[in-house]
């Protein structure tokens, strides 16, 4: 990325994007902040609006809400769960790039796994406690 790139994101008022970057290019696909490609595109676009991502999300809430994104997406058929996350800033002028570690991943993936739990448990008793006449 060019120099200059970094000295123009000081447009954007320290919102956070999350962004889809594909064949080395980087595109933000919505004006919500988010883009979403592929199979489990939608399924991410979804627990990305549900759970709350804006632009004014600080850089952990963004981090936790795209990978329960990429997380949900890999309920579609195609979605593998490898996956690489990079951080991208400018900071005095110049493009930082950090690469998230998988250490990290692991816990968000962690807390993930115990919201799906949870849902899930939510829907079964609510069904549970249900009378319906169908008659």
């Amino acid at each position: 990325m060019e120099q200059s790139r970094c000295t123009d994101w000081h447009t954007i008022k320290n919102k956070v994007a999350i962004y889809n970057v594909n064949n080395s290019e980087v595109a933000d696909l919505t004006s919500q902040g988010f883009g979403v490609i592929g199979s489990g595109g939608l399924s991410a676009m979804w627990a990305l609006i549900h759970l709350g991502y804006s632009p004014s999300n600080d850089m952990k809430k963004a981090l936790t809400l795209g990978l329960f994104a990429k997380f949900q997406a890999e309920e579609s058929h195609g979605v593998g769960e490898s996956t690489d996350v990079v951080i991208v800033y400018c900071n005095e002028n110049k493009l930082i790039i950090k690469q998230v570690d998988q250490k990290v991943i692991d816990i968000i993936r962690g807390n993930y796994k115990s919201l799906l739990r949870t849902q899930k448990g939510i829907v079964e008793d609510t069904g549970k406690k249900l009378t319906l006449n169908l008659d």
